[in-house]
C-alpha cells in the first residue's frame, strides 16, 4: 500500500491540477474548497489500507477487477528430492510439510514446517510469468531442529512454483538449494485457517 505521505502528494496534486482548470474555465477558486483536504486524505488512507488487506481479495472482485489471485492460509506441501542417498543408492520418497502464506495485495510472505524444519522465506514475489500465469518466486532459509542437524545443516534455497486454476486450486514448482540438491515442490488443500507449527496443522489436517 502506499505510505501516507505519497497518499497526500497525490491528493494534493489532483487538486492543484483541479483548481488549476477551474481557473483556467474562469471559476473562481476559494479557500473554502480546500477545507474538505484533510478529510479526504483520511477517508483515502482507510480505503486504501481496507483494499490492500481485505477487499482485493472477496470474491465479487477477483478475476474481474483484481487478476492477482489469493493465496492466503495453509497449504499441505509435498515435496519430492533427486538426491540419491549413497549408502543404499535409492531417491527418499515424498516429504510432506505445510505452507503457511499470509497475503496482501501489495505484499506475500511464506513460511513452510515440516516435522524436522521450519524454512523462513527471506525474499519472495508473486509476479506474472510470460504465459499470463502466475509465478512464485523465493529465497529462503531452512532451520531444521537441534537434534537432526548431525545430518541436516541449516541451509539456504530457492524456488519457483506455479499457480494453478483461478481461484488457485494447487501450486506446483522446482526447488534447489545450497547443499547441491534440488526437487519438485506441490501444494494443494489449502485451508484458510493459519498455523504457527507442524503439529498444529497436522492436527487440523487429522495427520498422525
Amino acid at each position: 500500500m502506499l505510505p501516507e505521505l505519497q497518499v497526500n502528494a497525490l491528493v494534493l496534486t489532483v487538486a492543484v491540477v483541479w483548481a488549476v482548470l477551474l481557473i483556467l474555465q474562469g471559476v473562481p477558486v476559494t479557500a473554502d474548497l480546500a477545507h474538505p483536504y484533510s478529510t479526504a486524505c483520511g477517508i483515502l488512507v482507510l480505503l486504501l489500507a481496507a483494499f490492500d488487506n481485505w477487499l482485493w481479495h472477496i470474491p465479487v472482485l477477483q478475476g474481474s477487477f483484481v487478476k492477482r489471485p489469493y493465496l492466503g492460509g495453509t497449504w499441505r506441501v509435498e515435496f519430492q528430492t533427486s538426491w540419491i542417498d549413497p549408502s543404499t543408492g535409492n531417491t527418499p520418497g515424498p516429504l510432506a510439510g505445510f505452507m503457511i502464506v499470509r497475503q496482501t495485495y501489495s505484499d506475500i510472505t511464506m513460511t513452510f514446517f515440516t516435522r524436522e524444519s521450519s524454512s523462513q522465506f527471506v525474499a519472495d514475489e508473486l509476479t506474472v510469468g510470460p504465459d499470463g500465469r502466475f509465478v512464485v518466486f523465493a529465497v529462503y532459509q531452512n532451520e531444521p531442529k537441534a537434534q537432526v542437524r548431525h545430518r541436516s545443516p541449516i541451509h539456504y534455497g530457492a524456488l519457483k512454483m506455479i499457480v494453478q486454476g483461478s481461484p488457485p486450486t494447487g501450486i506446483e514448482g522446482v526447488y534447489w538449494t545450497d547443499r547441491l540438491t534440488r526437487g519438485d515442490i506441490r501444494l494443494f488443500d489449502r485451508r484458510y485457517s493459519r498455523y504457527d507449527t507442524f503439529e498444529a496443522a497436522a492436527t487440523a489436517y487429522g495427520i498422525d
